[in-house]
């Protein structure tokens, strides 16, 4: 999945924090999983959020410029987001490291939580995926 269409998901889910202010106040919280900074953010804003995130032990990661992540959530520019889902989180982490490779729905990792515990991984029941063949 896209960087663009992860952000989108996330923004309509209520799952994404805009700006330094919004993800500071959700990272206090505990409600932040993954930082995402912009590459030309300001010194001071990303010593600020990694000295946040090293505390609330999450990652926070430099991905695209200013333009480039606000372009992704609809606005003109963005320095900070901070996402609240840890499978969205998990998804920009898998596309940071595979550069644009889909992660397998397989992948234990994948499917681990921030607890460490397997998620998302009951059986429905027949073959749901019949579909697919």
């Amino acid at each position: 999945m896209k960087l663009k269409a992860i952000l989108g998901f996330a923004r309509k889910a209520r799952k994404l924090t805009i700006g330094r202010k919004a993800t500071i106040k959700a990272l206090k919280k505990g409600k932040v999983r993954l930082i995402l900074l912009a590459r030309d953010a300001g010194k001071s804003i990303c010593r600020e959020l990694l000295k946040y995130s090293q505390e609330a032990k999450i990652n926070a990661i430099s991905i695209c410029s200013k333009r480039e992540l606000g372009k992704a959530i609809g606005r003109e520019n963005c320095s900070v987001l901070g996402l609240m889902d840890w499978r969205m989180a998990q998804e920009v982490m898998l596309f940071e490291q595979n550069k644009g490779l889909r992660a397998s729905e397989n992948n234990r990792a994948f499917n681990k939580g921030p607890d460490g515990k397997t998620k998302g991984t009951r059986s429905r029941g027949k073959d749901t995926h019949e579909h697919n063949r």
